[in-house]
């Protein structure tokens, strides 16, 4: 009953200067809108003619990092993060965005740069005291350099899109999409289309890295899972001109590699909060209105009614043949949902899993990793639930 409640919107702070108004932080009629639009860039024929482009990107990435000889202590929640920000600004804006710069920074670097400083003071005890109107009012010079970097980059962004609408037709991309629907319905303003981009980038981008950041954890602590990852992809990937969507089908282990540390350590630990409009009942529940509901998703995954062995790290429990046939989550769709669920679901979770079954092949096809013996994963809620220490492994060449 989504007309039940609306976001609360007091949490995300500065990040509505940043990118609001976008799919994540809207509600009603816009919501309604923005979800209808966007439905049509994240069908399967889109996302099939954009698998060339992931491919491209990752593997050229990982040839960079090789051609670096930079291989110690690699920071490698950075490394999947220029990884998946360059696949998301392609996949907005096509080609071009790649051939833009903000300050002597490429976009991926700009926007990844913005969004951290923006966190920073998000959640600073200077702006949890006193809230964002303190950073608003730019008083402290730091404020006012952030506000100022705000709005020189959404002006950037509108340059952008602005370039794009003189030559609509560049390929297969959201914003081509976008002018193409504006020819028969009332779609976005230029602003507008510029909150899309930075909620889709901040989506697309953090996620999805802190995934195949943590994966490298689990490929290294399970030699037989790393394996099986790098077997399928040696069989799916070695020929990057002939993967396609359907062949990327064929690396189920991986899936369900994938699968399993979305388990165990979801970025999405929690949803965003939502308050009630009204007051109402679940089952026998009284919820009165404005209190604040959220689901602990992290919580439900050590429920041994759902998982068996739920502390332990089993790739196979989300194959079809998988260990345990009469796991509670196969009954109860709900128990476990990495990209949440109903109406509000992740509009890209198709795309998100085809990207990270790239990036995680082949990764694992070109490198061996190597943690410190003395490192020990322990997690954290953080603005996204994530190791407590950075990972940072060494990586050896496959041959």
């Amino acid at each position: 009953r989504a007309e039940l409640y609306e976001h609360d919107i007091s949490t995300v702070g500065l990040f509505q200067d940043l990118g609001g108004g976008s799919l994540q932080f809207a509600d009603g009629d816009q919501w309604k809108k923005s979800r209808k639009v966007f439905s049509q860039a994240f069908h399967y024929e889109f996302i099939k003619d954009v698998v060339p482009m992931i491919l491209e990107i990752t593997a050229k990435e990982c040839e960079n990092l090789i051609k670096s000889n930079s291989l110690k202590d690699v920071d490698i929640l950075n490394f999947f993060a220029n990884m998946t920000g360059e696949i998301t600004g392609r996949f907005f804006f096509g080609q071009s965005f790649s051939e833009h710069m903000i300050d002597g920074q490429s976009m991926t670097a700009a926007t990844l740069s913005l969004g951290d400083e923006v966190m920073l003071v998000n959640f600073s005890p200077l702006t949890i005291l006193f809230g964002v109107g303190l950073v608003h009012a730019e008083i402290l010079p730091s404020h006012r350099r952030l506000m100022r970097k705000i709005r020189n980059f959404r002006e950037h962004c509108r340059l952008i899109v602005q370039e794009a609408r003189k030559n609509p037709n560049r390929g297969n991309n959201v914003l081509s999409k976008l002018f193409e629907l504006e020819k028969t319905e009332k779609t976005f303003t230029d602003d507008e289309i510029v909150s899309e981009f930075i909620g889709m980038f901040g989506a697309g981008t953090d996620t999805n890295a802190h995934v195949a950041s943590l994966a490298t954890y689990y490929l290294w602590k399970y030699p037989e899972a790393y394996e099986k990852v790098r077997k399928e992809a040696e069989d799916v990937l070695s020929d990057l001109e002939k993967v396609n969507i359907d062949s990327l089908k064929r690396m189920e282990y991986t899936e369900a590699f994938i699968k399993e540390v979305l388990r165990v350590g979801n970025p999405a630990g929690i949803l965003m909060n939502r308050v009630a409009k009204e007051n109402h009942k679940i089952d026998d529940l009284n919820v009165k209105a404005g209190t604040l509901i959220n689901i602990p998703l992290g919580a439900m995954r050590l429920r041994e009614q759902y998982f068996s062995r739920p502390t332990e790290f089993i790739p196979e429990r989300f194959m079809s043949n998988g260990p345990f046939p009469n796991d509670g989550w196969k009954k109860e769709p709900f128990s476990f949902i990495p990209f949440s669920a109903g109406q509000r679901n992740c509009i890209g979770q198709h795309l998100a899993m085809i990207e990270a079954k790239i990036m995680i092949g082949l990764f694992a096809k070109n490198f061996t990793c190597e943690f410190p013996s003395t490192y020990e994963l322990k997690m954290t809620q953080a603005f996204d639930y994530e190791p407590l220490e950075p990972l940072r492994p060494s990586l050896k060449v496959n041959k």
